[in-house]
């Protein structure tokens, strides 16, 4: 898979002369420029099928989150949401999509990649990172606000001054290294205060806020109809 994104690169930079509205548009004229219509048809069908694969599983698990949200729609009234919702989403155009979807990105990576660092670091360590958790993922989500109001085009003149005072904020990574620093503030608390030595049972945890969520009636039982 990293071949294939580094080939798409350099495709990218070959044609980056080119005057097209978005990387698919990008793909479609080096095909037709390299294998004429031929390419262009075998292109179609690698991406049907890679976004075939990634439909079904991304519909699998999110119907699965969903049963467990609102127990009484059936699994197939959800997937049959799904595909209105994505076929609806899908005719927007994929000029108009990234231009919605770039800015989400922007703020969602940051708060995903600063989790899923420290949950790799939790797995060593006997006991629990509160404070390392929450400084990193919400440094992350402050800072990748900054860099998604960006992609959204906002231009005011306090803004970009501000933009341009955050370390690699040119790179869209202005968020890095204020969640690094944060993190290690942290994680320091969290030594100071003993909870990297105790233990914590992660089982008890969900099992009791599943049970908050079930008296709060927010989720229920997943029937047999929905498994």
């Amino acid at each position: 898979m990293g071949l294939v994104y580094f080939g798409l690169s350099q495709l990218g930079l070959r044609i980056g002369d080119i005057d097209v509205d978005n990387g698919g548009a990008g793909l479609s004229y080096a095909a037709s420029t390299l294998f004429g219509n031929t390419g262009l048809v075998v292109l179609g069908a690698i991406v049907i099928l890679a976004c075939l694969t990634t439909a079904v599983g991304l519909c699998g698990a999110s119907t699965a989150f969903f049963s467990g949200l609102f127990p009484k729609l059936s699994r197939t009234s959800l997937i049959l949401i799904h595909i209105v919702v994505s076929f609806a989403v899908a005719n927007l155009g994929l000029t108009l999509l990234l231009k919605v979807v770039v800015p989400i990105m922007l703020l969602c990576y940051p708060v995903t990649i600063a989790m899923v660092i420290v949950c790799l670091l939790d797995i060593p360590i006997p006991g629990h990172m509160y404070w390392t958790y929450r400084c990193a993922v919400w440094t992350a989500g402050i800072f990748g606000l900054v860099d998604a109001a960006s992609a959204a085009g906002l231009t005011a003149s306090w803004f970009l001054a501000l933009k341009d005072a955050i370390p690699l904020s040119g790179f869209s990574l202005g968020w890095l290294l204020p969640t690094l620093i944060l993190g290690c503030v942290g994680f320091i608390v969290d030594a100071l205060q003993g909870r990297l030595r105790k233990p914590l049972d992660y089982d008890l945890v969900a099992r009791e806020r599943n049970r908050a969520l079930l008296d709060a009636g927010i989720a229920g039982e997943v029937s047999e109809e929905t498994a």
